[in-house]
């Protein structure tokens, strides 16, 4: 983090009246719970903060689960991660919940295992945790490498320099995105070399150490430290900013299609062959019914928000042709309350009307003007 032991003592007293906030927040609006639990970058105490002029930031968003133990309790998540993270003034809140009858029967997931041994509890039962049955990382299911490749394309369009000319305040969240993105395609590919580790800085060793590509390495060590200790002199210029986000972008493709041709065990010949390929497979053909079985379209949303996002850092990385802006226009319109755009629709326009949509990455546009650093 910050070697000097006030900006140390400072950052640590900040992030406990965070806790506290977060704490008493919680426990205002939602009854009977069990426990608080810190999960991410801050509860493997990897959290990063910016201080400019004495002011310290909070640079990642504090991810929570919230144990209960009636399903009666869940209240209206998006509004409490809204107004929550207005209240602490920080991009991003993210907030989970489950019951506590069924932490024994959770599913085997990145999410899962990051719970059970890389988390802090805030509040409440402290043994809550032994819950969660034993994981070994080695047997990470491959869909967990999947998932973050199809989430961070949210954060390479946050990221996407649509005005040329960026002022430093936008520079720099621009870079704490693609840094997220980087990870993310980074811990895809450990994941599927069965090598998956909840440190961000172990999982840079591991590559390291796994990998030959010297480029392509630079790149992770390179987020890797704006995540854990972000600051001024991490920024390019505007120009070179616009070519480092084109070569993320190059290379978080190339390695999403070599993860997914792992993945799925073919061999995909075009970006059409990997949607279409995404598009039915067996977990969203269940998405598909389900929605349709119970008029839940936030989860065939879901897909078509993902396709739209792939498309669009497809196109914006220069393969900018009829048929893949038919099919952009296609998918979208087929996101539920929409309006619905024509053959004439601007790509750039459409980069914020779906991260809008997008419940991952929506809040992180609402809060833009709260949390301008410098």
């Amino acid at each position: 983090m910050i070697s000097d032991t006030t900006h140390l003592i400072k950052i640590n007293d900040k992030v406990n009246i965070d806790l506290k906030i977060i704490n008493n927040f919680l426990n205002k609006k939602i009854k009977n719970i069990e426990s608080i639990i810190l999960v991410g970058s801050f509860g493997r105490d990897e959290g990063s903060v910016l201080v400019v002029n004495n002011k310290i930031h909070s640079i990642n968003d504090y991810d929570l689960v919230v144990v209960i133990n009636n399903r009666s309790d869940y209240p209206d998540v998006d509004k409490l991660r809204i107004e929550l993270a207005m209240i602490l003034n920080i991009r991003q809140i993210d907030i989970s919940f489950y019951l506590k009858s069924k932490l024994s029967k959770i599913k085997f997931s990145m999410f899962s295992y990051d719970l059970k041994y890389a988390s802090k509890i805030i509040y409440g039962n402290q043994k809550i945790l032994d819950l969660i049955p034993k994981m070994k990382s080695s047997k990470m299911p491959f869909i967990e490498g999947v998932r973050p490749l199809f989430l961070f394309l949210s954060s390479l369009l946050h990221a996407y320099p649509i005005n040329k000319q960026i002022d430093k305040n936008q520079l720099f969240w621009n870079y704490q995105q693609l840094s997220k993105s980087i990870l993310g395609f980074s811990t895809a590919m450990l994941i599927f070399d069965k090598k998956y580790h909840y440190s961000y800085l172990k999982r840079q060793l591991i590559f390291k150490e796994t990998y030959d590509d010297i480029e392509l390495y630079n790149m992770v060590k390179w987020a890797t430290q704006f995540k854990l200790e972000p600051n001024e002199s991490l920024l390019l210029n505007n120009e070179n900013y616009v070519l480092f986000w084109q070569n993320v972008c190059n290379t978080y493709l190339i390695v999403m299609k070599n993860c997914l041709e792992k993945y799925y065990n073919k061999n995909f010949k075009s970006w059409f062959a990997i949607i279409s390929q995404y598009k039915f497979d067996k977990i969203n053909i269940l998405k598909y019914v389900y929605s349709f079985l119970f008029n839940q379209k936030k989860y065939s949303d879901s897909i078509h928000i993902n396709i739209v996002e792939f498309l669009l850092c497809v196109i914006l990385n220069g393969v900018d042709d009829k048929k893949h802006k038919n099919l952009l226009k296609h998918e979208y319109n087929k996101i539920s309350n929409v309006v619905k755009i024509d053959s004439s629709f601007n790509i750039e326009n459409l980069v914020e009307k779906i991260l809008k949509r997008d419940p991952n990455s929506s809040i992180f546009i609402i809060n833009r003007e709260n949390a301008k650093i410098f």
